[in-house]
């Protein structure tokens, strides 16, 4: 039913699964999905992530919140709310639905804001990071940002 080819980068060890299967073949498409599924869990129990360089799109959003706690995807939910605050920008890709479990995450959304604006005044009574870490860098020339 399926012929998987893969092909990656020694260096960091990315490892790029493309399958490839007879769309003509009623019981592969359902053959796909299993075995892209398993590569990604495969991945996940080996201390891996679920994407590269590529992204998440729409087909592993099932498997963000097996890789990210409910913070880690609150927090990239405020990041991508700071870039696109009309969400307009592929709605509907990479994050899951919003969970009960994602803790309020306003002021590391603001001091997001305030450090691409330049403005951000780190208060040390407000830790916006565990143990007190509230280090925000931006390289808009890199187009980075390190919290």
């Amino acid at each position: 039913l399926l012929f998987i080819a893969v092909c990656g980068h020694a260096g960091d060890g990315d490892l790029h699964p493309t399958t490839f299967y007879d769309k003509d073949n009623p019981k592969a498409a359902a053959a796909l999905k299993a075995a892209n599924d398993e590569i990604i869990a495969a991945a996940l129990e080996l201390g891996g992530t679920i994407t590269g360089e590529h992204g998440v799109g729409t087909e592993k959003i099932a498997f963000m919140t097996q890789r990210f706690t409910p913070v880690e995807i609150a927090a990239q939910r405020a990041i991508k709310a700071v870039f696109d605050p009309a969400g307009l920008l592929n709605p509907g890709v990479m994050l899951p639905e919003v969970s009960p479990a994602e803790p309020d995450v306003h002021r590391f959304g603001a001091a997001v804001r305030d450090a691409l604006a330049g403005t951000l005044t780190p208060d040390a009574k407000a830790p916006l990071t565990a143990g007190g870490n509230t280090d925000i860098e931006v390289n808009l020339g890199n187009l980075s940002l390190v919290v």
